[in-house]
Order: structure tokens, then C-alpha cells, then sequence
């Protein structure tokens, strides 16, 4: 069988789609409009189809320390956990696996510093990573990008350090005081907004065009978020990544904070909607049309992640491996007995065997090449008793809105009620390359 098209229809547009290439044509209108921001193909999604080992980017997770205790953290369980900090010896092992491929891939040297922890807590040990990576890349002739993600409870010198070090920032920062603090407080109870307030303070008076705002998104403010975006808007941020809140690396989740999908959805597309004429952008990284992608996994991305204790893992949820709580995700560690990374290879090539399998619910969707699959909720590394059931709302809904506006037209919505019956009323219906005019199947 030859690739397939799609056709999306209600009583007002008739639009054709191809996944594979990115384009979609109003087939009542003039033309196609590209969906992808360049040439891609849902075939070579990830290069560890060979099971081989081809990382492109270089993720820290710095150490195992956090000053919040955010009520809906994915990576709780590493409170409790020794303290650690990972070695610059296993940093350079692995920074010289990264730049190796990268010279040969002709591509920057990624950097970036993320985990269930505060990196910038551990300021120069951060430093230190930094100047270890561009040493070692400097070595093939390459340039290191440096990103780093922060809860924003730091003091101004790491601030003013940070913002003038990484090439960008994303900082946890949930809204207005009322919305942060209902979830983003100290140990003892504390609020935490006036500290993260200061600190974004000092990023934008640097460059507020390196930021991204990251908005988790609970029960308590999904219809807030058009407040939100605005909140954010008045303060000179541009960049705001919405996501909704999700299951921990144990597989709970408080259902009290668990949003509903359709709320997640008219509230973002409200919230995008008020946003873009202003020249803001918001994100939702679950489904992206402008470029071809998988789950979140770090293998599907091409990127090495480093534990504190020195292990290799699979899943950002997986922040440690101390205890070997996470050993279904890892697949090797820095070796002090050679300063080489050892990596098992059998297992590293049944991990990605399994990260490629297509979810039986995913093999005719439209958005199948553009979609998380419902990552980190389920995962096909993980016990079944952790595994959500399979719900794609979201990804579904903000996928065919993304595919509508790229064609030309305006999906704007009053209530909830208006936009469960706008999705659930267009149809779709495959059909084959060579039988374009032939509607073949319906599927959905």
C-alpha cells in the first residue's frame, strides 16, 4: 500500500492532508499550505531504528536537590532520595559520545540542564559542566547551545548569571500569585511567587526573547488560561508553553488536580486565540504539525540523558537510578573504571523496539506522526498497572485546529459544549495516494 491521504470535512471545509509530507489543500479553496517547517519523514522520526547509538543532544540532570514541593511534581519521590550531583568525569564521557555524532551529523552540540531537580542550585558545578562541554566540543570543531529549565527560586546572581549564559531558559511559573501559589510552595509551606517574580524580572531585563514561560495546567486553572496568557502578556513574555498536568514517574496522580481534556482544549485554543494577534506564541508540545515527532522519549529524540548517579536514561521521568528504581530505563552509566561510558547494548536495542511500536489506536490516525501518543501517561516501558488508559483528546483535537488554521481557516469557539460538538462532528476518512478521489475508509 502506497501513502495515504486524509480528508477532514464538516458542513464548512472539506480540507486533504498528507501526514507523510506536511502539506494540507482546502479543497475548496486555491493551493496547499505547508504544515512542516521543513522537509521531514515520519520514517525517520528517530535514528536508533538500527538500535545503534546516535545522540545529538546531551541532557543533566544535575543533582537530586529541589527547594520546591509542588504539589503535582512528577519526581517527588527523590526528596527522599541521598543527595548527589553528578560527576564532570561522566559529563566529559559523555559529551564526547554527543560530539562525535554531532561533527558527523554537521550539527551544533546540544546542551541542556532539566530533571526532577533545581540545576541552578548547583551553580558551578553547572559552570563547570558548561566549560567541560565546550572544551570537548571545541575538539570536533563544534559550537555548544546551552538551555536550561528553572523553577525560579534562585537568587540574583544565579539569575543574572543564567541569563546571560544559556542560549535559552524555560521557567516554571504557573500565573498569576493566586494560581502559583495554589501548587508551587516551599517545604514548610511557603509561597514561592514573589521569588520566581524577581527572578523573571531580572531574565526579561536581559532578554526576555530567550525565555519560555511553562504553564502546568491543573483542574483548578484550565478556564483561567486566557487570564494566564494575558497575565504573561502584560509582563513582556511572548513565549508561554501550556501543558496539562500528568501522572508522576510512579504512575499517580492526584485526580483532584486532573484535567479534563475538552477543557484543555477550548481553553488553549481560546487562549491562542486572544495570543496571536499580540505576536505571542503558545505552545502545546504534545502535537506539533511543524515538525515530524514521536513520544517524549529522550532515545526517540536522539538525546543522552544523564542521571546525578552517573546513569543513562530513557524517560525524563527517570531521574535516578540509586536504588535501581528505574532500571527498565536505563541502559548503561559512566564506567570510573575506564572514564568511558558503558552502554548495554541488548537492552538499549529492546528499549527501542519497544518505543517504536505503534499503539493499535494510533495505526490510522492522521496525527499519528505528529503526537506524543499519549506520552507520559502511557508508556510502553512501564508496568501495566502504571499505564493510563489510552485518551488523545488533546492531542486529536489541538492537531486537527492546527491542520484548520493552516488551511486558511478560523476554528473559534464560544463554550466547551461548542467545541466538543466542532471535533466530534468533523469527519475524517483515508485514502489511499492512488485513489485520491475514492473515499476508501472511514476512521473515526
Amino acid at each position: 500500500m502506497g501513502r495515504e491521504l486524509y480528508e477532514i470535512e464538516n458542513d464548512e471545509l472539506r480540507l486533504r492532508l498528507d501526514p507523510t509530507a506536511g502539506w494540507v489543500r482546502d479543497m475548496e479553496g486555491a493551493g496547499e499550505k505547508s504544515l512542516l517547517a521543513g522537509p521531514g519523514d515520519p520514517g525517520t522520526l528517530s535514528e536508533f531504528h538500527d538500535a545503534g547509538f546516535h545522540p545529538q543532544c546531551l541532557t543533566v540532570y544535575v543533582n537530586t536537590r529541589c527547594n520546591l514541593r509542588c504539589d503535582y511534581c512528577y519526581d517527588s519521590g527523590n526528596r527522599t532520595r541521598p543527595e548527589r550531583n553528578v560527576s564532570l568525569n561522566a559529563v566529559r564521557a559523555a559529551a564526547e559520545v554527543v560530539a562525535a555524532r554531532c561533527k558527523a551529523m554537521t550539527r551544533p552540540f546540544v546542551l541542556g540542564f532539566h530533571g526532577g531537580n533545581e540545576p541552578l542550585l548547583s551553580r558551578a558545578l553547572v559552570g563547570g559542566i558548561i566549560a567541560c562541554c565546550r572544551k570537548v566540543a571545541a575538539g570536533h570543531g563544534l559550537q555548544v547551545l546551552s538551555f536550561c529549565t528553572t523553577n525560579g527560586v534562585i537568587d540574583r546572581a544565579a539569575a543574572e548569571w543564567a541569563a546571560r549564559t544559556f542560549d535559552g531558559i524555560t521557567l516554571s511559573w504557573d500565573g498569576c500569585r493566586e494560581i502559583h501559589d495554589m501548587h508551587r510552595r516551599h517545604a514548610d509551606g511557603r509561597p514561592s511567587y514573589e521569588e520566581v517574580a524577581e527572578t523573571a524580572d531580572v531574565f526579561r531585563s536581559i532578554d526576555a526573547n530567550r525565555v519560555t514561560i511553562r504553564v502546568t495546567v491543573t483542574r483548578n486553572s484550565v478556564d483561567r488560561m486566557r487570564e494566564t496568557a494575558e497575565f504573561f502578556h502584560d509582563l513582556g513574555f511572548r513565549t508561554i508553553h501550556f501543558f496539562p498536568v500528568y501522572r508522576a514517574a510512579n504512575g499517580t496522580l492526584d485526580e483532584k488536580l486532573a484535567v479534563d481534556q475538552s477543557s484543555f482544549v477550548f481553553n488553549f485554543l481560546k487562549a491562542r486565540s486572544w495570543a496571536k494577534p499580540r505576536a505571542m506564541r503558545l505552545i502545546y508540545s504534545g502535537t506539533r504539525w511543524s515538525e515530524n515527532h514521536d513520544r517524549f522519549c529522550m532515545l526517540r529524540q536522539n538525546n543522552l540523558t544523564m542521571t546525578p548517579d552517573g546513569y543513562l536514561t530513557a524517560c525524563f521521568l527517570a531521574t535516578s537510578n540509586h536504588e535501581q528504581e528505574n532500571g527498565r530505563f536505563v541502559y548503561g552509566s559512566y564506567d570510573e573504571r575506564t572514564g568511558k561510558l558503558s552502554i548495554d547494548r541488548p537492552k538499549l536495542a529492546s528499549i527501542v523496539a519497544r518505543l517504536r511500536h505503534v499503539p493499535l489506536q494510533c495505526e490510522d490516525c492522521y496525527n499519528r506522526s505528529h503526537c506524543a501518543k499519549n506520552c507520559p501517561s502511557l508508556c510502553p516501558l512501564s508496568e501495566p498497572e502504571h499505564d493510563a488508559e489510552f485518551e488523545c483528546t488533546v492531542f486529536k483535537w489541538l492537531g486537527l485546529a492546527n491542520i484548520i488554521e493552516a488551511a486558511g481557516h478560523v476554528v473559534e469557539l464560544s463554550t466547551r459544549e461548542e467545541c466538543i460538538d466542532y471535533f466530534t462532528n468533523i469527519r475524517i476518512s483515508r485514502v489511499p495516494a492512488d485513489r485520491c478521489d475514492e473515499r476508501v475508509r472511514h476512521i473515526n
